[in-house]
C-alpha cells in the first residue's frame, strides 16, 4: 500500500456497514479485483485513470462515505507518482491537436509506451489521438476523456485541445 489513507478509509467504511468485498461486488457490479485495487491503493490495475475515479465515487457511495477527499488525495498522488508539473498550454497556435500532443509528449521525455504505461490508456488510443483519427473511438465521452487525461499527463491544459475539437466539429455532442 502506497500509505495515502485512501484504502484505509474505504475499508473502514465497508467493514463498519459489516460488509464484505463480495457484497460490495454484488450491490455495486463493479468487480472484486477492482474493488480490492482501490482498497490496496494499487490504482494502477485499473484500465485508465477515469476508472479510478468513477469506481471510487461508486463505492464512496455504495458506502456511504465523501469522495470528495479521497478523489483530491488521489489527484495528488497521480501527479506526484507522474512528476507532471504543468509547464505550458497548449494554446499554441497554429499547431494541431495531435502535434501539439506530441510536442507535449517529447517536451517531457516521454514515448507511447511511457503514457500507456503511466495512464493505462492503450497504445493504440494515444496513437489514435496524436494522429487525430477520432473516428477510432466508439463514442465521443472516449475521445473526451482520453483527451482530458492525456493532456493531464503531458502537462497541459485540455481546454484548448477541447475547444478546438469542438470548433472543428469533430464531436458531434456538445464537449463542454
Amino acid at each position: 500500500m502506497s500509505g495515502l489513507g485512501i484504502g484505509e478509509a474505504l475499508i473502514r467504511a465497508r467493514a463498519a456497514r459489516g460488509r464484505t468485498l463480495d457484497d460490495a461486488e454484488r450491490d455495486t457490479g463493479i468487480t472484486r479485483r477492482y474493488l480490492q485495487a482501490l482498497e490496496d491503493e494499487q490504482f494502477d490495475l485499473l484500465p485508465a485513470p477515469v476508472y479510478v475515479r468513477g469506481f471510487l465515487r461508486s463505492y464512496c457511495r455504495y458506502l456511504g462515505i465523501d469522495s470528495a477527499p479521497l478523489l483530491a488525495e488521489v489527484r495528488r498522488h497521480r501527479l506526484d507518482a507522474l512528476n507532471i508539473q504543468p509547464r505550458w498550454s497548449a494554446t499554441m497556435s497554429g499547431l494541431g491537436i495531435g502535434e501539439a500532443l506530441i510536442r507535449a509528449r517529447a517536451a517531457r521525455g516521454r514515448t507511447l509506451d511511457d503514457a500507456e504505461r503511466d495512464t493505462g490508456i492503450t497504445r493504440r488510443c494515444l496513437q489514435a489521438l496524436e494522429d487525430e483519427r477520432f473516428d477510432l473511438f466508439p463514442a465521443p465521452v472516449y475521445r473526451r476523456s482520453f483527451l482530458r487525461s492525456y493532456c493531464q499527463y503531458l502537462g497541459i491544459d485540455p481546454a484548448p485541445l477541447l475547444a478546438e475539437v469542438r470548433r472543428h466539429r469533430l464531436d458531434a455532442l456538445d464537449l463542454a
